[in-house]
Parts: C-alpha cells; sequence; structure tokens
C-alpha cells in the first residue's frame, strides 16, 4: 500500500516536471524565433536601404549625364555660333578689302589714262639713267612704258621718280596683284598653246591616218579624190550687256567648224584679274555671259592651232571667217 503511494506521489510529480520544462523550451524556441525574425526583419530593411541608396545614387549619376550632355550640346553650339561669326566676319573683312582694292583699282585707272601721252624733254630714272624727247604710250599697276630718242623702255615705278608714281597712284599691293595675275596669264597662256598643240598633233596624226587609208584603198580600187582639208574657221561676237560690282558683264557667243576654245582676259576672280578659257564645240552655236569682267578685256577664239576671231574692249580684229561654218 505504501508502495503504490509512492508511485503515484511521484508520477504527478514527473508529469509536473515534464510539463515545466516543456514549457521552457517552448518560451526559448518562441524567443529564437523572435529573434531569427528580427534579424530577418533588419536584413530585409538593410538591403531595402541599400537598394534605395543605389536607386538613388543612380538617380543622380544619370541626372549628373544629362547635365553634362546638355552642357556639352550648349558648348558645341556655342563653339558652333562663334566659328560661324567668325567665319561671317572674316568673309565680311574679305570682301570689304576686295572692295577697296577695287575702289583702288579704278582710281589708278583713272590717273594712269590721264597720264598716258605726257611728254618729257628729258627724263632722269633713279638708276642714273637719262631719257631725252621722252613720251609715255602705256601703263598699268607695275610700270610705265616710254618712247624716246634712243627706241622704247619699259621702267617700274620702283627706277622712276616720285612725282611719276604719285601722277599714276602707284600702290604696291596693287603691284603684287598685277604681277600675280600677269603670271597667272601667263600659265593660262601656257595652257591654251599646249592645247592648241596637243590639238594640232591630233589633227596632224588623223590626216596622216587618212591619208595611209587612202593610200592604201588607192593601191587596191582606182583612185578617189583626196579629201578635202578642213580648213578651221570661226566667228566670235562679244557684247556689254550689264554691269557687275567689280566690273562688266559681257555675252560672248561664238560658232566654229572645229573644235576651239575662248580665251577671256580680265576676269576678276578672287582678289585678282585672270584668263578664263572656254570650250567651244565645233558646228554648234555657243553663247555664255561672264560677271566681273574688266573694262579693258581681251576675247580670243582659238581652233585649229590659229587665232579665227578676236575681239577686245568693243574692237574687233577683222579675222572672222564666216564661210565653211
Amino acid at each position: 500500500m505504501f508502495a503504490k503511494l509512492v508511485v503515484f506521489i511521484v508520477f504527478p510529480l514527473t508529469i509536473v516536471s515534464c510539463s515545466v520544462e516543456k514549457d521552457e523550451e517552448t518560451k526559448e524556441e518562441k524567443e529564437r524565433k523572435e529573434l531569427l525574425a528580427t534579424e530577418k526583419r533588419l536584413k530585409k530593411e538593410a538591403r531595402e536601404l541599400e537598394l534605395a541608396k543605389k536607386k538613388e545614387l543612380q538617380k543622380a549619376e544619370q541626372l549628373a549625364e544629362e547635365e553634362a550632355m546638355q552642357a556639352k550640346l550648349l558648348e558645341e553650339e556655342l563653339l558652333k555660333k562663334q566659328q560661324e561669326e567668325e567665319q561671317r566676319v572674316a568673309e565680311e573683312k574679305e570682301r570689304l578689302r576686295l572692295e577697296e582694292i577695287a575702289k583702288r583699282q579704278e582710281v589708278q585707272e583713272v590717273a594712269i589714262e590721264e597720264y598716258l601721252g605726257t611728254k618729257y624733254e628729258e627724263l632722269k630714272l633713279e638708276n642714273g639713267r637719262v631719257l631725252k624727247s621722252v613720251k609715255v604710250t602705256s601703263a598699268n599697276p607695275i610700270g610705265v612704258s616710254f618712247m624716246h630718242s634712243g627706241g622704247v623702255a619699259r621702267v617700274e615705278y620702283s627706277e622712276l621718280p616720285s612725282e611719276i608714281r604719285e601722277a599714276c597712284m602707284y600702290d604696291e599691293e596693287l603691284a603684287t596683284i598685277a604681277v600675280e595675275r600677269e603670271q597667272a596669264m601667263k600659265v593660262e597662256r601656257q595652257k591654251a598653246m599646249i592645247a592648241r598643240s596637243k590639238l594640232k598633233k591630233e589633227n596632224d596624226v588623223k590626216k596622216a591616218s587618212s591619208t595611209t587609208r587612202s593610200t592604201a584603198s588607192r593601191s587596191k580600187v582606182e583612185a578617189k579624190e583626196p579629201e578635202k582639208e578642213v580648213r578651221p574657221r570661226g566667228i566670235l561676237s562679244v557684247r556689254v550687256v550689264g554691269s557687275a560690282r567689280l566690273g562688266k558683264r559681257v555675252e560672248m557667243r561664238a560658232k566654229t567648224n572645229v573644235n576651239a576654245s575662248i580665251t577671256l582676259d580680265g576676269v576678276y576672280e578672287y582678289g585678282v584679274y585672270v584668263t578664263k578659257t572656254y570650250s567651244v564645240p565645233a558646228k554648234k552655236s555657243f553663247s555664255i555671259v561672264v560677271s566681273n569682267v574688266k573694262s579693258k578685256y581681251i576675247a580670243t577664239l582659238n581652233g585649229g592651232g590659229k587665232i579665227l576671231d578676236q575681239e577686245s574692249s568693243g574692237s574687233k580684229s577683222g579675222l572672222r571667217e564666216r564661210k565653211g561654218l
């Protein structure tokens, strides 16, 4: 009976003890879960905060890039406007310079025209040479030509007395432009001569080839009359049709029976008067209007290795050949 009592007494204690331990384990597990949940929440908040910071940083970087791009575009636009303005100013300066040169050239031309025909009983040059019975025959921005008792002389302004330089409105810059123009004209004339020579050689080759073929043909068949050689003929007409800012506007008309070219002396281009060349096809009417032509111009029609016609400042050469066109 006692043993049974002990058993009954111990068993409830055991049950109570297990219950307490279970409660303690449940509490620790709960606290541990709460700690894990708190740690997980803090990590999540930290990740969200870091992500938010990254987004803010990316947004700031993007904004900075956009602002830098806008600044670059603005800088490029300002630079472009500055370059355009500098170019406009440079072009305006060049235009004014050319206009000023053209005015000085006109004044000088008038002074030279008035000086032509001037006579001197005796003219002493800067190098000590003395000319007697002197008459001025021509002059340009580079120098003056005289007829004197000993013949003719072409003298540059550097060798002439100061009163002649003043009378002719000598201008060093205009002299330099004239020298460059003469050099350019010389080059153009050389090119024209080379072209005429080449054309003549080609015609000679064609003629020789034609003669050879004709001779071979005559050796096989009846002799035929040789083909007539084409005699180059052409006509050139030049007339003033208006005025331009730096000279006259002239119309040139031409027609030839061979391929030819027109050289026009006195066309204003890039600050100087130069010689321009225009191609004229055979047996076709040719017409062209050229602006900024000097008052004193020379137009020459060249074909077949010779001058077919020529006009200068309204003066005709009388070389025109109308037949056979």
